[in-house]
């Protein structure tokens, strides 16, 4: 992942950025997961056949598709290639804490152990991006501090503000990438898809 280098990608990261801080802890997340488990089904279906109907039966919600849930929607984009095994890793562990926080209204903020735990493993996860942030964004966003490990950024800016900044980088260059997805090439001729 490189450096934030186009205005496109700065504009989503402050866009994402600030439309979290007005939700809840438990919001939060759940946006987030939202935005992730989008991006996803939006380089599944680039890479993908078109579809063959005015239906998509892969990923419709209203017929149980096979690709209908998050978990199924991260595990074909990391085998189509869309995604790295450490940003599998990264979606399952923000999915689960999805799921605390749909199943359970109550307690859900990122003062819990859960949350944090959560947050930590996907840091970990993500020493790619943890660079990225530490080089490109943390000197402009957080002047005057240097943060040397993982450790030092989430104690010194909170658990909540950490995984708003890190999803708010993921989302930024997610987006834009998605136009680059190369589209599945037949091993046939395809028919004339009828709409």
């Amino acid at each position: 992942m490189e450096k934030i280098q186009n205005i496109e990608q700065s504009r989503i990261f402050v866009e994402i950025y600030e439309s979290l801080k007005a939700e809840s802890d438990r919001g939060c997340v759940l946006v987030v997961a939202s935005l992730i488990e989008k991006i996803l089904e939006e380089q599944i279906t680039a890479r993908l056949m078109p579809k063959p109907g005015k239906d998509d039966e892969l990923l419709s919600y209203s017929k149980n598709g096979p690709l209908s849930n998050f978990s199924a929607k991260i595990n074909i984009a990391f085998r189509l290639g869309l995604i790295p095994v450490s940003e599998r890793n990264i979606y399952h562990q923000l999915r689960e804490l999805r799921n605390a926080c749909a199943h359970h209204i109550d307690q859900q903020d990122f003062d819990k152990n859960h949350f944090k735990d959560r947050t930590r493993n996907i840091i970990a996860e993500s020493a790619e991006i943890w660079e990225v942030f530490r080089r490109t964004i943390a000197p402009e966003a957080f002047p005057g501090k240097e943060f040397k490990s993982v450790d030092d950024f989430v104690n010194a800016i909170g658990w909540r503000k950490a995984f708003q900044l890190f999803f708010s980088l993921i989302v930024a260059f997610k987006r834009p990438a998605i136009t680059r997805v190369t589209p599945l090439t037949p091993l046939y001729e395809p028919a004339v898809v009828q709409e």
